[in-house]
């Protein structure tokens, strides 16, 4: 049994580092970089979320919660370009009695269909589970999201049913597929 978790990871083509608060400006950059196409899968929480103001703040909230054990988020870099943040994984809700624990992942639109996702999330997928000492893991993902779904398939995620008005897009609650990891079936 690992008894921690690296803030820094790297795999064959990529570096996995834990949100902090001086990854600011890159943060902010891939985000508006992506915001039409994140927009379209994920909530919108207003153009301030865009600046570099606002993801040191957002940071800084990421890195407390990975300091007392309650969520992790790696921003995921190429080896050969150390200062573009090009996707990031995230485990939320990790010990929360409210909320089932979930993984969360986006991508860099020019930087889709390399495999970084996949290679990204199955390193840190067993590392997270671990340490974290999780029965399972969920993730929600719109019925449509085929990449999303194929991912979730190829790291042994089990579909589970559709989630009715699960998660707001766009202002419009819409329907989720829920996936679920057991790491013991």
């Amino acid at each position: 049994m690992i008894s921690y978790i690296k803030q820094d990871y790297q795999t064959e083509r990529l570096l996995l580092k834990v949100s902090r608060p001086e990854f600011a400006e890159p943060v902010a950059d891939y985000l508006l970089r992506n915001r039409k196409d994140f927009e379209y899968y994920d909530r919108h929480y207003g153009d301030i979320t865009y600046t570099a103001l606002y993801q040191e703040n957002a940071l800084q909230a990421e890195w407390e919660l990975y300091k007392k054990k309650e969520g992790v988020r790696y921003y995921i870099f190429k080896k050969e370009d150390p200062n573009t943040v090009i996707g990031n994984v995230s485990f939320a809700y990790l010990h929360d009695s409210n909320r089932d624990p979930s993984l969360g992942y986006k991508i860099d639109k020019m930087c889709r269909r390399r495999g970084y996702a996949y290679e990204a999330t199955s390193f840190l997928l067993p590392l997270v589970l671990k340490y974290y000492k999780l029965p399972f893991l969920g993730a929600d993902v719109l019925p449509e999201n085929e990449a999303s779904v194929s991912l979730l398939k190829k790291l042994g995620f089990k579909y589970s049913g559709i989630i009715p008005n699960a998660h707001e897009i766009l202002g419009v609650m819409k329907d989720h597929c829920r996936f679920v990891f057991d790491p013991y079936s």
